[in-house]
């Protein structure tokens, strides 16, 4: 991945931040000045510039410069080819008659820019206090990461691995994205269980899709044994044993977006399989493949079902073969088999809107209005989520997936 760009709002909170006691800032600064990050901008005034230099002694010499421009900042970064973090008190104040623009939803077209372009938004706050005019005020400063976890190497992934969020309990985090659903927990490998009659263990896991392989049972034994499993008095089960099981955290499409129902859908790529593999043994190079010869998908109807009931009651996603709807056609008779099974979303709500701690952890005073409150971060993201651009990536979106190769169809 290329390097990181850093944009930093010279400001009175930036400026304090290394002298003020703040213990996560000064932890992050072990990654702001790491060989992670590429070019460094200093956002003084209306002015963006690029600066040379050791990045440790450009962070120490930050001084406060008024009408800081992080607006332009947050929409260089949404617009460019690499990641980027902004480091800001989030108060887009300009010298005009709206001042602090305590209500003005500055940040929404970065937002909306970088999250249809499907990646993903993390945001730690942090409390600290400031003083202005002979007052002290509770503000935030905001950590803005623009990244995308699905790539190896992210700024996000180096900065858990390097600062340790458990001993920050004060700083608030937020993750905003409308196509990611991999967990946020640390170390996270999660994978489904397969029926143990598969005799398999997922492989190539990556926290949105794996690998089974069905060599133990022909389709003939998977029918009779799965989806015509009886119960140990040989009762039949109605619906067979499950194919396989997944728990998904109806959160993990971020922060943002809460998933209320999903669906599994099924397709047979064994053409577009050997096809692949055809071309690579003729030197072409994998992301060369996938340019020029992108997969149609087709699912097929009456082959496999979800248990909603389970997901509705427990989150659980537990696949069953449709056993009274059963058509197997659709598999090679001749040769093997590939599978491509997706979870799907098929509704979501915003999650943001309803959650108040969540809103709370963008708010803080408009020092220059006393007693009103700057809310320009929450409408910001609450438009951005509203966008049709950003909201309709979450429709058919495929959670997870899981690529079976079994043999031929015996039945």
């Amino acid at each position: 991945m290329q390097k990181v760009a850093l944009y930093v709002d010279n400001s009175t909170c930036i400026a304090n931040a290394m002298n003020d006691g703040s213990k996560f800032y000064n932890d992050m600064v072990a990654v702001l000045t790491s060989d992670n990050i590429g070019e460094y901008y200093s956002i003084k005034g209306k002015d963006i510039i690029p600066e040379e230099g050791d990045k440790y002694q450009l962070l120490k010499s930050v001084s406060e410069i008024n009408y800081a421009d992080i607006k332009t900042a947050a929409e260089r970064i949404a617009n460019g080819n690499c990641e980027g973090i902004l480091l800001t008190d989030g108060e887009y104040y300009q010298p005009t008659i709206s001042g602090s623009n305590p209500n003005n939803p500055w940040m929404e077209t970065a937002i909306v820019k970088w999250l249809s372009r499907g990646h993903e938004i993390f945001v730690f706050s942090e409390p600290y206090k400031e003083r202005y005019k002979g007052k002290t005020y509770n503000k935030k400063r905001f950590y803005f990461i623009f990244t995308d976890t699905k790539y190896q190497g992210n700024i996000y992934d180096f900065i858990v691995s390097t600062v340790s969020l458990k001993s920050h309990p004060l700083i608030g985090q937020y993750r905003l994205t409308a196509n990611h659903f991999t967990l946020l927990t640390e170390g996270n490998n999660n994978s489904s269980t397969p029926n143990e009659n598969f005799m398999c263990s997922p492989t190539h896991c990556n926290g949105w899709s794996e690998v089974q392989i069905w060599d133990q049972l022909t389709w003939k034994d998977i029918y009779k044994y799965i989806a015509c499993a009886t119960t140990d008095d040989g009762a039949p089960l109605p619906d067979g044993e499950a194919v396989l099981s997944l728990v998904l955290d109806r959160n993990s499409g971020g922060s943002c977006f809460r998933i209320s129902d999903v669906d599994v859908r099924i397709c047979n790529i064994s053409e577009e399989y050997q096809n692949f593999c055809m071309m690579m043994d003729n030197g072409q190079k994998p992301l060369q493949i996938a340019l020029n010869n992108p997969i149609s998908i087709i699912y097929q109807d009456n082959f496999i079902k979800l248990d909603k009931k389970e997901f509705n009651n427990h989150g659980r996603l537990d696949v069953y073969f449709d056993v009274n709807n059963f058509d197997p056609s659709f598999l090679n008779t001749k040769d093997e088999n590939l599978l491509k099974l997706d979870f799907v979303v098929s509704g979501y709500n915003n999650n943001f809107k309803d959650k108040s701690q969540a809103e709370e952890m963008f708010v803080f005073p408009a020092i220059n209005k006393p007693g009103e409150m700057n809310t320009s971060l929450v409408a910001s993201i609450r438009n951005a989520l509203g966008n049709p651009n950003v909201k309709n990536l979450m429709k058919d979106q495929v959670i997870y997936s899981v690529y079976i190769f079994s043999g031929k169809n015996n039945m």
